[in-house]
């Protein structure tokens, strides 16, 4: 029982030790906790000071200030490690490095923030990456690099469950591609695709863009009464932007022009120019303006023409709006020879020039088939004409291959990109195999943790309940023999009583030989002091007894009975009586009288039946 109290307390203290590092680990962790917060609070300030600074850049009017305040932005968010913000900074340096017409720099910087918006699977932010990259590769006539983009960007949109403004502006610059390769069709239909979902998200943002390209569009498929109505529906909406206005009043003052009606096309020219006045934009933009409205109204009203052509600056124009000045010098000859030879003259001139020419070559040679036609001089009419005809056939069929090999391009490009799709759908298929075994494999290595763990804390219980039974059955051996002791002082000498039997058969021995009466009245006495200890004797097999029966167990099951309350039940289960308990336990008989009545309570004995009965039924 002592070393039971032992081992309890050590166990105590065993849990008072291990206590202290539990409480260290939960202080720890509420100080690592603490940091988090406060680290959180400070990520939070950084990240809202990373978005103001990105929203600021629009303010700095200077294009060059405006790229160096970027990149300051961008090392602040890379120093504090805002991703999401990085990802933006990146991008607002691609679009303004194409702005600045830095194609390099741009591809660099929207390659990179491309890449970053898919890895962290912000597609719509990845669709306008995209997007404004492929207005970068059009003007560098990269058809590869955009049909790719696109069909990477078709794959986002089949995505969404739900159209948004990115689709719209993404929508424009594919229309634009499709506008440089030829694909007028196309890009009309793009164009009202934008449109009409513009119209169901109430979305103005980009209705301007889209009638401007729709009007374009009318314009070169020579439908310009459309054109003339995509202009008008927007006109009024670049108010803010004075010379995109102009631009479009230009377009406007031309189709009216090569519908005939001479007063529409100069109201709108005259608007133009009074905007360009106003703006004072550089001599450059006015000597094209100029050349515009002189080429157009060549044939509506050459002296106006004229006019304008003379206040050109031919120095300034670029080599196409150069093309212009000498065509149109040529209209403005008197004679037809004069005409013949300025018109040569411009033939000569386009040579020089690094342009697609043969369009403009093509009208030079139908002009003078016409001049040479009205001079009866057939035999040089025939040889220009047959040179426009070669030209024109030329051009459409340099159109149909460029337009095939588009179509070419197309397909292999979706070809490659349908297997690298494929292939990627194989890798994410091993990909889930992978992690399938690898779920299967910890499960696997847990369920065994979990079993040996288990099995173990159930060997240690089973042994630790062994222990504790076995402890349990020391404990009531070591009750029985205090009782058998305390009840039998007698029984544990029986040693004693066959030495005294071997004394008495010596005595009897010497009786024979010396006939001693003395030593018969010893032998007497020994018998008696023996037949006493058989009596105890016997009373030890009783004890015995019911140590056989488990009596002391069935006891054990009523933890109110105390020591002494199961003395007298042993007793009186072996039929002694009050008195000869009183005498047997020295104890007074009133005393035993309170034990029998208390002995009754607590076996729960009812009236009915007798003590005696209630013990021996036990």
């Amino acid at each position: 029982m002592t070393n039971i109290i032992c081992k309890n307390q050590r166990y105590k203290k065993l849990n008072n030790f291990t206590f202290l590092p539990v409480l260290a680990l939960a202080i720890a962790a509420l100080v690592v906790g603490c940091t988090q917060t406060e680290s959180s609070n400070s990520k939070k300030i950084e990240k809202q000071e990373g978005i103001e600074l990105l929203n600021s850049l629009d303010s700095i009017a200077n294009l060059n200030n405006r790229i160096s305040a970027a990149n300051n932005v961008l090392s602040f968010n890379q120093n504090h490690g805002n991703d999401s913000l990085i990802s933006e900074s990146f991008f607002k340096i691609g679009v303004l490095h194409s702005l600045k017409g830095n194609s390099d720099s741009s591809i660099f910087y929207l390659e990179e923030s491309r890449t970053r918006f898919k890895k962290s699977n912000y597609k719509n932010r990845e669709l306008v990456a995209s997007a404004v990259l492929i207005r970068v590769y059009r003007f560098l006539d990269d058809r590869e690099a955009v049909l790719k983009l696109i069909l990477s960007s078709d794959r986002i949109i089949a995505s969404e469950k739900k159209p948004n403004e990115e689709h719209i502006f993404y929508y424009l610059q594919k229309a634009g591609f499709y506008y440089n390769i030829g694909l007028q069709d196309s890009t009309l239909a793009i164009a009202n695709y934008a449109d009409q979902l513009a119209e169901s998200m109430n979305n103005t943002t980009y209705r301007s863009q889209i009638k401007s390209v729709k009007g374009v569009v009318y314009a070169y498929l020579g439908n310009d009464t459309l054109a003339i109505r995509s202009y008008k529906s927007i006109v009024n909406e670049y108010a803010p932007y004075e010379q995109d206005k102009a631009i479009i009043l230009t377009n406007l003052g031309n189709a009216y022009a090569r519908l005939g009606n001479i007063d529409s096309s100069l109201f709108y020219f005259n608007l133009a120019q009074n905007i360009y006045q106003k703006t004072e934009v550089n001599e450059d933009l006015i000597n094209k303006f100029r050349m515009d409205i002189s080429y157009s109204l060549s044939e509506l009203d050459p002296a106006l023409s004229k006019i304008y052509c003379d206040s050109v600056d031919l120095e300034l124009l670029d080599p196409k709006n150069k093309y212009y000045f000498y065509y149109v010098q040529a209209s403005f000859k008197p004679s037809i020879k004069e005409k013949i030879k300025a018109t040569n003259t411009t033939l000569e001139f386009l040579n020089t020039l690094e342009l697609e020419q043969k369009k403009f070559e093509a009208t030079c040679h139908y002009d003078l088939y016409d001049y040479h036609s009205q001079l009866n001089d057939f035999k040089n009419a025939l040889v220009h004409y047959e040179c426009y005809n070669t030209l024109n056939n030329e051009i459409k069929s340099e159109e149909t291959v460029f337009k095939q090999q588009t179509l070419d391009l197309i397909y292999n490009i979706k070809d490659k990109d349908q297997k690298i799709l494929n292939q990627g759908l194989l890798i994410i298929k091993k990909d889930q195999l992978i992690e399938s075994q690898k779920h299967k494999l910890w499960l696997s290595i847990s369920t065994g943790l979990l079993l040996l763990i288990t099995s173990f804390i159930f060997v240690q219980n089973y042994r630790k309940k062994g222990k504790i039974n076995k402890l349990k059955l020391k404990q009531n051996e070591l009750q029985q023999q205090l009782l058998i002791k305390e009840m039998d002082p007698i029984s544990f000498q029986l040693d004693g009583a066959v030495e005294t039997i071997e004394i008495a058969k010596q005595k009897l021995t010497k009786l024979s030989q010396e006939k001693n009466r003395n030593e018969i009245n010893e032998i007497k006495i020994i018998l008696n002091n023996w037949l006493a200890s058989f009596n105890e004797k016997n009373a030890t097999k009783n004890a015995q007894k019911l140590i056989e029966d488990n009596f002391l167990d069935k006891l054990n099951q009523f933890p109110d009975l105390t020591q002494s309350e199961k003395n007298v039940i042993i007793l009186i289960k072996h039929g002694y009586k009050t008195k000869e308990i009183s005498d047997r336990l020295n104890l007074a008989q009133n005393t035993v009288e309170i034990y029998r009545s208390r002995i009754r309570k607590k076996l729960k004995t009812s009236q009915k039946e007798t003590l005696i009965d209630k013990i021996n039924n036990l």
